[in-house]
C-alpha cells in the first residue's frame, strides 16, 4: 500500500503593480512514488487587462508547492 502527501498548491495572479488580483489555493493528495503528478486550477479574474500590440498588458503567475515557486509573465488576449 502506497503512502500519500499532502501537498499545498497556491496560485496567485498578480497585476503589472504587483497588486493580487486572483488567489487560489488548493490541498491535493498524491502518490508518495509518484515523480509526477498533473493538476488543474482555476483563477477567476473579473475583467482582466487585455494584451495587445499596442498596450501589452502582462500580470504576473506566481505558483508554489512542495517549496518550489515558479513565476511567468501571462496576458490575455481575445482572438477571433
Amino acid at each position: 500500500m502506497s503512502a500519500y502527501l499532502r501537498i499545498l498548491i497556491v496560485a496567485q495572479l498578480f497585476d503589472n503593480c504587483n497588486n493580487p488580483v486572483s488567489t487560489v489555493i488548493t490541498d491535493k493528495f498524491i502518490l508518495k512514488s509518484a515523480s509526477k503528478s498533473n493538476n488543474t486550477t482555476v483563477l477567476h479574474l473579473d475583467s482582466p487587462k487585455l494584451w495587445d500590440t499596442e498596450n501589452p498588458y502582462l500580470y504576473t503567475l506566481k505558483i508554489e508547492c512542495a517549496g518550489e515557486v515558479i513565476t511567468q509573465r501571462v496576458g490575455f488576449r481575445t482572438i477571433s
